[in-house]
């Protein structure tokens, strides 16, 4: 009996001590179930995280230093504007630049070389070029100075430079001013110029020229594929001499042309590589009484007393950056 009694009342305990147990060990089991949850979720979320870099404490991301370096461009352009090389005024050539970079803030030095045709003399004409330019970048202020070196047919030879003043105002917009001067020479026919106590054996002659040129410039970014250029510019070409081809007879000449024009741009940029150029230019050539060497008419021409032409060109280009 008493072991039935003992029985009976262990029954009892375990009837009140069960729900206790329960609600003891239900808590403990969630929270370790949760815990290792978490735990499996934070080991998931580092192991997916980016590794640091090589030599990157910090494992963020830093900006590549600068390395100089070397970039390419080819290109070809057509133009029917006045140039300062002394050339007429259709162009046509196919060009190869390349432009050591110094420092990510704009020092560079550039070499090129191009061939192509023009008009001198009414007549088409072979030439070649080589130009060199070098550049600094302070922050805002760009300045870059340029030669072009010019041989071809008609004996022609020219040499011109220029110097840019660029300053960037803000990011998209920037204003400039230009300052140019040049020499040029090449070789016509006698019969369209006007010169007396010549030989009549003198069928060709040499025509030598000089200009200089002041311009301000400005342009815009409007967007990462589009830009946009407006330029003035005043240039002063003087046909100061006329001699033989062999140099033993020269007639002294002081005239001046006066050539005025602005010109507005546009480039597009596609896949960064590849950009397509055109422009359109208004200007107004003033011709002195006397003989000169007219860059928009493409030949030496006569005039018994002041005239002006007025003009308009347009140049096409396309350009790609060499990887």
């Amino acid at each position: 009996m008493r072991n039935f009694l003992t029985v009976l009342n262990l029954n009892k305990l375990l009837r009140y001590l069960m729900p206790a147990l329960l609600l003891g060990i239900g808590p403990v089991t969630v929270w370790a179930n949760s815990a290792s949850q978490s735990k499996k979720a934070e080991t998931t979320t580092r192991a997916g995280e980016p590794s640091p870099k090589t030599g990157d404490t910090t494992g963020d991301d830093q900006p590549e230093p600068f390395l100089p370096h070397w970039t390419g461009d080819i290109g070809f352009n057509f133009s029917t504007q006045p140039s300062q090389s002394g050339q007429g005024q259709v162009t046509a050539d196919f060009a190869l630049t390349g432009t050591y970079n110094f420092t990510s803030g704009g020092h560079f030095l550039s070499l090129g070389a191009s061939g192509g045709q023009q008009t001198v003399e009414g007549a088409n004409t072979n030439y070649g070029s080589f130009t060199a330019g070098a550049g600094l970048g302070f922050g805002f202020f760009l300045p870059s100075l340029d030669f072009v070196f010019q041989q071809g047919a008609s004996a022609l030879n020219s040499i011109a430079s220029t110097l840019t003043l660029n300053f960037q105002i803000f990011d998209p917009l920037s204003l400039g001013g230009t300052l140019g001067g040049g020499f040029e020479s090449h070789q016509g026919p006698k019969s369209q110029i006007p010169i007396k106590g010549w030989s009549a054996l003198d069928k060709i002659v040499e025509i030598d020229s000089a200009n200089w040129t002041a311009g301000l410039t400005a342009s815009f970014r409007a967007w990462d594929f589009l830009s946009f250029s407006l330029t003035g510019q005043d240039e002063t070409s003087s046909t100061y001499q006329i001699q033989t081809v062999l140099h033993t007879t020269q007639t002294e000449l002081t005239e001046s042309e006066q050539i005025l024009s602005g010109t507005l741009g546009l480039n597009f940029t596609f896949f960064e590589d590849l950009t397509l150029g055109f422009s359109l230019q208004e200007g107004q050539e003033l011709y002195p009484a006397g003989t000169i060497y007219s860059q928009v008419l493409k030949q030496t021409v006569n005039f018994s007393k002041p005239t002006s032409v007025n003009f308009s060109g347009y140049t096409f280009e396309i350009g790609y950056s060499l990887p």
